[in-house]
């Protein structure tokens, strides 16, 4: 088993160092518009942390709960900060100001929906029924992406089931071809029309493996199943994957191709 505990530790930091500790989600209980914001500057503790579980998201009672393996040490925290406004970036604002009167829903045979005549920005910036649930997944599906993005997408330390540890390290580039909201940017990139967003992965980390790669491929065509592809050193060639294996392993780790995409890589339609 592949465990990487500190994923959990680094996700609570964040949610402090960003100081939006504040309302952390519904848990379904109670209608977060309905809660009682939380004093700036309240200590969410192991000991306590049941009085604030309204507040936290199921991942995050888990690891104060600590019977998972993914938990916190006793004397770790979560200290409630200000409330955070994140404002669109201008461009992304300007295009959902734009085209989002244009937007609308294609209901399928199969009860699911199809976005129509989308352009960029947010498609639904005031989502209501009918359809409420689709229309805010569409506004997840077409958030705001930059045109390009390269980052350092996991440096980690695997252990296989024999306890050998070693250090992995992926880098990742994301091209958004398509609904591109940036300054000076055309929304279509005429050079491959049909593709929405792209997203490339490869190995540095461990030798052995360096210069595997995936490649992940999304079309405009949102009811068009993506296609993965990847490239084996040892055979030096690419291998065509199947785009309906949400569960495969990425990468050597616990990840698998569902978790791309930051969040949600499923068909949305």
């Amino acid at each position: 088993m592949r465990v990487r505990l500190f994923i959990a530790f680094i996700l609570v930091l964040v949610f402090s160092l960003a100081g939006r500790t504040l309302v952390l989600a519904d848990s379904g209980e109670v209608p977060l518009e309905k809660q009682a914001p939380l004093p700036v500057g309240t200590v969410i503790t192991t000991q306590n942390w049941q009085q604030y579980k309204d507040y936290m998201p199921l991942w995050m009672q888990i690891l104060f709960e600590g019977q998972s393996v993914y938990k916190l040490a006793p004397d770790q925290q979560v200290v409630v900060g200000p409330m955070t406004k994140v404002v669109l970036p201008k461009e992304y604002a300007k295009n959902t100001e734009k085209y989002a009167s244009q937007v609308g829903l294609k209901i399928l045979p199969d009860g699911g929906t199809l976005i129509q005549n989308y352009t960029a920005g947010q498609p639904f910036p005031h989502p209501t029924e009918p359809n409420l649930g689709d229309k805010i997944l569409w506004n997840l599906w077409y958030r705001y992406i930059p045109r390009i993005q390269i980052e350092r997408a996991a440096d980690e330390l695997l252990v296989d089931k024999d306890h050998t540890t070693f250090h992995e390290v992926v880098f990742a580039t994301y091209s958004k071809l398509s609904h591109v909201s940036e300054p000076d940017v055309p929304i279509y990139d005429t050079t491959e029309p049909e593709v929405d967003f792209a997203l490339y992965d490869e190995l540095i980390l461990p030798e052995e493996s360096k210069y595997t790669a995936a490649l992940y491929i999304y079309w405009r065509d949102a009811s068009r199943l993506q296609e993965r592809w990847a490239y084996l050193p040892s055979l030096r060639r690419p291998l065509r994957l199947s785009g309906a294996a949400r569960c495969a392993p990425a990468v050597g780790t616990d990840l698998v191709v569902e978790d791309q995409k930051q969040g949600f890589n499923l068909n949305p339609a």
